[in-house]
């Protein structure tokens, strides 16, 4: 496929948005368990293996959590 070797590479970069349930008592659910980039036991974004994720995210999420958004409701 390359016969003279590669000589660099194209980086592609994006941003993921993924958002985590709050329940009306204010209660936020921020675990891998409710992400949609966790399948099985492992995360697709950094193929880490969490070992609670009912619980807690993985060490290396990339996830940044900001501000909750409230839903309108009516």
């Amino acid at each position: 496929m390359f016969d003279s070797g590669v000589s660099s590479y194209i980086t592609g970069v994006t941003e993921i948005t993924q958002g985590f349930p709050v329940d009306h008592k204010g209660k936020a659910y921020v675990a891998c368990k409710y992400c949609r980039f966790f399948i099985g036991r492992h995360c697709i974004i950094t193929s880490e293996i969490v070992p609670f994720p009912d619980t807690h995210i993985g060490r290396e999420c990339p996830l940044v959590m900001e501000d909750v958004q409230e839903e309108y409701d009516g």
